[in-house]
């Protein structure tokens, strides 16, 4: 690269000073901005030929680039010795306002990149456990939040969620709350079973349960179904007790699901998360069951309650975990850091294969890995005796989940 100084006779129209950036052949300008801190302008150059840019095996590449330290005020390329009179190479020890963390900052010259870079270190004064880490460029265009003060952000932002969280009704407060809210006339919700379609309605001042012959599961539009009054009941908790109950509700109907039909649904919500946390808890329900359950679950939704109001269980230990609806079997984190077998006791470590997922799953005798594979999407493991199946998680991760046994759908195998 080289520049281009102006005078008096001929101007160069920058907007960093009286001169003129020229790329080497073959090269362009990726970036030029003026450092923060120092004001001093920083340019860099890409090399435009796909031949030198290198894989890096992650779906992208290297592209071989060289960065310049400019003072803008005469056009002049600094060396390591003219740039670093506008720094400190002293490290800076910065306290936490509770006097409970210690940041040390230090500023370095990299001579294989011809650069400086930041290190942070991120200590727990009481512990002296290093929590954090960081290197970064210390040439930015803007100031960046270091260790400590995106730590006490983030702290800032739980407490912050924790508030809006527990501001949110729980199940029996959103019950009161949704109950209140219905008007005469309104349309709670409509379901159905192989035979019948029902619609529960509230009209002067009872639940009305109505039943149709014909079925929603056969693509018959509503406005052509005829339903005639069926039973009738003073409030939800008789409607739900003595009859949803009663007729089993989650293997028995269907909610009919329509956006385009307004209905009440979460007014049945208290019931149905109640019977959800129960089995969750328990883990006590098939495969069969838990779909039915969720199709119940997220047709009577609402995003109004406090999401700790759906329970699960560990299918290990039986420890309370986070509710996950796409896997009500998963272990807690205890159990999953207990030895882990295939059938033969040879002791399994799971992870995934790279950024992208999969599923790696290596062999251990002795405290020494023997062996690994990376072509299966599932692996039979053993904890505490126990049948699992170690899966990749959707969105990354490893899951690991109790087996149920393939002659009785609802009974965990040994």
């Amino acid at each position: 690269m080289r520049i281009l100084k102006g005078n008096f006779l001929k101007r160069y129209k920058s907007k960093f000073g009286n001169f003129k950036i020229e790329p080497d052949k073959g090269w362009k300008i990726s970036q030029s901005y003026l450092d923060y801190e120092s004001k001093l302008l920083i340019v860099s150059e890409s090399d435009c030929d796909e031949k030198n840019w290198t894989d890096t095996g992650f779906g992208s590449k290297t592209i071989p680039s060289r960065e310049y330290i400019i003072n803008p005020k005469n056009g002049e390329i600094l060396n390591h010795t003219q740039w670093s009179k506008y720094f400190s190479y002293e490290p800076v020890e910065i306290l936490s306002d509770d006097g409970k963390y210690k940041l040390i900052i230090e500023r370095t010259y990299e001579s294989d990149r011809n650069s400086d870079c930041i290190n942070e270190r991120l200590i727990e004064i009481q512990t002296g456990k290093i929590i954090g880490n960081s290197s970064r460029l210390a040439f930015l265009e803007s100031k960046q939040e270091n260790l400590l003060e995106r730590l006490e952000r983030q702290k800032a932002d739980e407490r912050e969620r924790k508030r809006k969280l527990e501001s949110m009704p729980t199940l029996e407060e959103y019950h009161s709350l949704i109950n209140k809210e219905i008007g005469n006339e309104q349309v709670i919700i409509y379901f159905y079973s192989k035979k019948n379609s029902y619609e529960l309605k509230f009209t002067n001042n009872t639940f009305l349960l109505s039943i149709s012959n014909q079925n929603f599961s056969n693509t018959v539009k509503l406005e052509y179904m005829q339903f005639v009054e069926f039973k009738t009941f003073s409030d939800l908790d008789s409607f739900w007790n003595n009859f949803m109950v009663k007729e089993n509700w989650i293997t028995s109907f269907l909610p009919y699901n329509n956006s385009n039909v307004k209905t009440q649904n979460s007014a049945l919500l208290l019931y149905v998360v109640h019977k959800g946390n129960e089995l969750r808890l328990s883990q006590n329900f098939s495969d069969e069951e838990y779909a039915k359950l969720r199709n119940w679950e997220n047709a009577v939704y609402s995003k109004e309650i406090r999401p700790s109001e759906f329970k699960q269980g560990c299918s290990n230990c039986g420890a309370h975990v986070d509710f996950n609806g796409r896997y009500p079997r998963y272990i807690c984190s205890n159990c999953t850091r207990k030895t882990i077998t295939d059938e033969n006791g040879v002791e399994l470590r799971f992870s995934n294969i790279g950024f992208s997922g999969g599923l790696r799953i290596a062999y251990y005798k002795g405290g020494e890995k023997v062996s690994e594979e990376t072509d299966k999407i599932e692996k039979v493991c053993y904890i505490d005796g126990k049948k699992f199946i170690a899966t990749e998680a959707r969105f990354g991760g490893i899951v690991i989940q109790r087996q149920l046994s393939t002659k009785h759908n609802n009974v965990y195998t040994k």
